[in-house]
């Protein structure tokens, strides 16, 4: 009798193997076969670098890489993963005694970015602006490392 229940017990942990396995693989279709997947920059040397991944049908981290020309070359970042709805990722933040808030707008081989903010509450450097449209150039899987200072990625 208890080897039988041994044996269900080995094919319940199997089952639940397997399913766990198949959702994993459904995970990784969903990343790499989405439209928010990918890299895309406007500029080459001042404006903005995006990269991004799906992270579940209705998320995506993404990384925003923004300076500004030549001669201080300020910078702005944002690592975040964000919810998606219709296309429209928000990111929200509070620095610097300012609110800070910028919307990805996911179109295909773009995306659009609206930055909104009261004073400095992105932190961004001077005269840096997330605002424009950046455009594909892969639809791979991104590195992650657009960050300055080698942050942590986020939860």
């Amino acid at each position: 009798m208890a080897s039988r229940e041994r044996l269900v017990r080995l094919k319940v942990l199997l089952l639940l193997a397997l399913a766990s396995a198949t959702a994993c693989r459904a995970q990784t279709r969903i990343a790499i076969d989405s439209p928010l997947t990918g890299s895309f920059k406007n500029g080459d040397d001042a404006g903005c670098a995006l990269q991004s991944q799906a992270v579940s049908r209705d998320s995506v981290r993404l990384q925003l890489g923004c300076v500004t020309g030549p001669p201080a070359y300020n910078l702005g970042f944002v690592d975040a993963r964000l919810r998606v709805v219709d296309g429209l990722a928000v990111y929200v933040a509070a620095e610097n005694g300012g609110t800070c808030r910028i919307e990805f707008r996911f179109r295909g081989a773009s995306v659009e970015i609206s930055q909104r903010e009261e004073r400095a509450g992105c932190g961004f450097g001077a005269r840096v602006s997330a605002t424009g449209v950046v455009e594909r150039f892969s639809s791979s899987p991104p590195p992650f490392d657009l960050a300055p200072w080698g942050r942590d990625a986020p939860p």
